[in-house]
């Protein structure tokens, strides 16, 4: 019989070698009450490549950017959501389409579209 190991791999801190994180706020609403804001230190911008935006089927536009929110530097029980809001350093608004939650590593994947840009 072959003994079997358990693959216990941590990919959790994988977010503190990608270049340039950037201090953002998350900003979730709430119905009639002010909203929610989180302080995110290292979050990642991304932009979607042609292929996501293809593969879409028209759901994302060019402009439209994927922010890496990791869960290490977030509150317990953080869930990001559509319709929240990324702000950025310089204190442009990303709202959220969608999101995934990356298992293995520990990081909310959220594709924004900032509306100031999309609707001028």
């Amino acid at each position: 019989m072959v003994s079997r190991m358990p693959l216990d791999l941590d990919f959790s801190d994988d977010y503190s070698i990608y270049d340039d994180p950037e201090a953002v706020v998350y900003e979730q609403p709430r119905r009639g009450l002010t909203p929610v804001l989180t302080p995110v230190p290292n979050a990642i911008r991304l932009v979607i490549s042609v292929r996501e935006r293809y593969a879409s089927g028209g759901a994302y536009q060019s402009g439209d950017v994927k922010w890496l929110l990791p869960a290490n530097v977030l509150p317990q029980g953080f869930a990001a959501a559509p319709g929240g809001v990324v702000v950025d350093s310089e204190g442009a608004r990303y709202t959220v389409l969608d999101h995934t939650w990356e298992r293995l590593q520990k990081i909310w994947e959220c594709n924004c579209r900032n509306l100031a840009i999309a609707f001028n």
